[in-house]
Parts: structure tokens; C-alpha cells; sequence
């Protein structure tokens, strides 16, 4: 559930759409895709559950950008940021935490990186 709402989150953004359209995707981009695209990956999480319920999850996501010149890439890297800090939708709460810069030498591709922690509590009933 967690992974839909911040697919969405993402996809769904304005400033987003006019950067790279609807080119959001999972862990890597397909081939022959055109730039600007995003990739995204949960990278760890914790949870404190109880009987009733999951608990507060946290999970912690690395959300590239990437361009074919690190302006194009960092670009779009700021208008991630700009719409995923401190949203606050349907049971969900995101929380910028930091940047990462990278070169991608086997695809000559800049990832302009950020990550952020999700936090959320749903019932076992959802």
C-alpha cells in the first residue's frame, strides 16, 4: 500500500509531470526511455506494531533523478523535493532527509538523488 500511495505522490505532482511527464518509475529505467525520469527504492524501514495494529511504520526511500546533464537532473531533484516534503495525504507523512550526486558511467546518465523517510500507520483491517 505504502509503495501505490507514494507511486502516486510522485506521478501525480504538476511540477513533476512538467519536467518528465509521466516517466516515474520503480528500482531502474527501462531501456530506450527518455530523459528526465525518475527511479525510486525502499531502502530499509522500521515498525513498531501492536495487536491491532501495524504500528508507525518508517520507511526510508532513495528517490533519482535523472537527466542527461546534472542541471536537467537536479532540476528535477528540486521539484521532487519541493513535492514530497512534508506531505501529507491519505494516512501518510513524508519527510525530506538529504541529497546524493552521482555520474552513472555505464549509461553517461547524471542521478541527481534524494532521500526521504514515510511515515505511516494503517490497521490490519486495510
Amino acid at each position: 500500500m505504502i509503495e501505490q500511495v507514494f507511486a502516486a505522490a510522485l506521478s501525480s505532482n504538476p511540477a513533476i509531470q512538467a519536467i518528465c511527464g509521466t516517466r516515474v518509475y520503480p528500482l531502474v529505467v527501462p531501456t530506450d526511455s527518455p530523459m528526465p525520469a525518475i527511479t525510486y527504492r525502499f531502502v530499509g524501514g522500521s515498525s513498531k506494531a501492536t495487536v491491532d495494529t501495524y504500528g508507525t511504520q518508517r520507511s526510508r526511500v532513495e528517490v533519482s533523478c535523472w537527466g542527461n546533464s546534472y542541471g536537467d537532473a537536479v532540476t528535477l531533484r528540486t521539484a521532487v523535493i519541493g513535492a514530497l516534503s512534508q506531505y501529507s495525504q491519505n494516512g501518510v507523512f513524508i519527510s525530506f532527509l538529504q541529497t546524493i550526486d552521482d555520474f552513472d558511467h555505464e549509461v553517461l546518465q547524471y542521478p541527481a538523488s534524494a532521500e526521504f523517510y514515510i511515515f505511516s500507520n494503517f490497521s490490519k483491517e486495510q
